[in-house]
């Protein structure tokens, strides 16, 4: 069996790695220039928490170093929201609308009765806003035209 590189934070397997550093470079690009300082200290900060074994290293797949911080994209963002959140809310929520790799925020929380897309191609009837009236419908039907509410079919 393969060995795999561990994120040291969700103590998951990290499968596509980016190293912080590679990652910490796009955010700080991102980040306004008044935020830049306070960035690399925090990534300092984070680096220096964590440390792995010789065992636990994998190439970085932009820059191929070996990182001796394996954090996964996902954990690394995270923690760089929250970093965000408590300097600047409205930053750190373009932030998580740019560098997502899952919603950081009450992901647990998120319903949504919405079919994914594939799921609407086999249906007869499905709900949504008409393409002709632009009203919602619990049922609108499909022409070759687009969805159409039982209005709009009359």
């Amino acid at each position: 069996m393969e060995d795999l590189v561990v994120c040291q934070l969700c103590r998951e397997p990290i499968w596509n790695f980016l190293c912080v550093d590679c990652i910490s470079k796009n955010v700080e690009k991102w980040l306004p220039k008044v935020f830049s300082q306070q960035f690399t200290k925090f990534h300092q900060e984070i680096k220096s928490h964590f440390q792995t074994t010789a065992d636990n290293y994998e190439p970085c797949l932009d820059c191929s170093s070996l990182s001796e911080s394996p954090i996964c994209p996902h954990c690394y963002t995270h923690e760089v929201y929250h970093w965000l959140s408590a300097k600047n809310p409205k930053i750190a929520e373009n932030f998580q609308k740019l560098f997502f790799f899952y919603p950081f925020e009450g992901s647990e929380h998120i319903k949504s009765e919405t079919d994914p897309i594939g799921e609407t191609q086999n249906k007869k009837t499905i709900r949504g806003f008409c393409d002709s009236c632009s009203e919602y419908s619990e049922s609108l039907e499909q022409s070759q035209e687009g969805w159409y509410c039982e209005s709009c079919r009359e």
